[in-house]
C-alpha cells in the first residue's frame, strides 16, 4: 500500500480516490495495464502554513517503509485571497 501523508504545510483534505478520512492518508493503487505504475489521482490539500507565498515541496513516500517513491517535486505556493 502506498500512501500520500502529510507533514508542516498542508493536510490532505480529499482526493478522487482512495482517501481514508480517518487518518488523511491517500491510498493509491496500480494501473491494471502497467503495474509498475500507479493511478493517477488528484489530491486536494489544505494549507495550513501561515505563510501564503514560497516554495513548497511534494513528498510521495511508501506507508510501510517511510522510502521515498519519486524525487521530491518543487512548486512554488501564492494563495491570495
Amino acid at each position: 500500500m502506498t500512501t500520500v501523508e502529510w507533514g508542516g504545510t498542508s493536510l490532505p483534505v480529499s482526493a478522487s480516490y482512495g482517501f481514508v478520512e480517518a487518518t488523511g492518508d491517500v491510498e493509491l493503487r496500480l494501473k491494471d495495464a502497467k503495474p509498475q505504475m500507479v493511478d493517477s489521482n488528484t489530491v486536494t490539500l489544505m494549507i495550513t502554513s501561515t505563510s501564503a507565498k514560497g516554495t513548497v515541496s511534494v513528498h510521495l513516500l511508501d506507508a510501510a517503509t517511510g522510502r521515498e517513491l519519486v524525487e521530491p517535486l518543487r512548486i512554488d505556493m501564492d494563495i491570495a485571497l
